[in-house]
């Protein structure tokens, strides 16, 4: 099992090993491809944001408001608490 001193080194090791890669010097089989699936990635990710955006301005039957139900709660466990106690 590694110890967590060794896991923090292998990390800072990994980190400084990427900080000295130039964007020059990788070499990329698939570009084309990684490309298009980060653009299809991006696309789906803001088509998500903007489909719940939408979703959200419309009330519909699903969203119930009680205001005034939290107050008469409070009151009403006030007291049932209070009859359970005086029998």
């Amino acid at each position: 099992m590694v110890s967590l001193d060794n896991l923090a080194s292998a990390v800072r090791e990994t980190l400084t090993t990427w900080r000295g890669l130039r964007w020059g010097d990788l070499r990329f089989a698939q570009a084309r491809a990684a490309i298009l699936v980060l653009v299809v990635l991006l696309s789906v990710a803001l088509l998500m944001l903007l489909a719940r955006g939408l979703r959200t301005h419309r009330a519909g039957r699903s969203q119930i408001t009680l205001p005034a139900v939290l107050p008469v709660m409070r009151r009403w466990n006030a007291l049932s608490g209070m009859s359970k106690r005086s029998s």
